[in-house]
């Protein structure tokens, strides 16, 4: 991969680089050591923004950068709660009783502005406890998934007019800003986790 990296005295700098010709969304970061001579970092704005007023899907396969843009513009800068269900316990606990987690909220000292389910498709019977939070709470929600139609196959409740729908693809040829060849993502693909590995072995 041809990646154009400049010198450049600090890291505020290239921060100023990219925001003059990027949009200021979400960032991922990566460092690569070039002989030890300097380590660069390397900015990637993603074309989304959710809405931080009301609950949202973000749809988007694995890798794609989903945790990443979650965690830097809600969970960083206000109170959250979080469900990972690609945890085996997790997944069991909320498979087996999904009202669970209307008993966590509501024993919650204080409100929390986020409560944020990851892989939300593998428990889908939470979501009918979402929207009853929703309605009766005016709890936030974040829900992530890999697999939106595994979700409308089955007849799950989307929340139709209580959260809004978002999708993240992997990088577009905007996104990379031709920091990348067609020949690569051709061969390689886009996600990120593969555009900024070091080797094709690590691909």
């Amino acid at each position: 991969a041809r990646i154009r990296l400049g010198l450049v005295r600090s890291d505020r700098d290239i921060e100023r680089s990219c925001q003059k010709s990027m949009p200021s969304f979400a960032n991922l970061y990566f460092w690569l050591d070039l002989e030890n001579v300097v380590i660069f970092r390397s900015m990637v704005k993603r074309y989304i923004k959710a809405l931080k007023s009301d609950s949202f899907f973000i749809f988007g396969a694995r890798w794609v950068g989903k945790s990443t843009y979650i965690t830097e513009q809600f969970l960083q800068k206000q109170s959250s709660y979080r469900i990972n269900l690609l945890d085996y316990d997790s997944e069991e606990k909320y498979s087996k009783d999904p009202q669970t987690l209307e008993r966590e909220i509501e024993a919650f000292s204080k409100k929390v502005e986020w409560v944020f389910i990851d892989e939300i498709q593998k428990v889908p019977k939470l979501l009918d406890i979402v929207h009853k939070l929703i309605e009766s709470k005016k709890q936030k929600f974040i829900l992530t998934g890999s697999s939106a139609r595994k979700l409308k196959r089955d007849g799950s409740n989307l929340l139709a007019g209580r959260a809004f729908l978002n999708f993240l693809f992997p990088l577009t040829w905007s996104e990379l800003n031709s920091n990348v060849t067609l020949d690569f993502l051709l061969s390689w693909g886009s996600l990120p986790k593969v555009v900024f590995s070091d080797s094709d072995e690590q691909r």
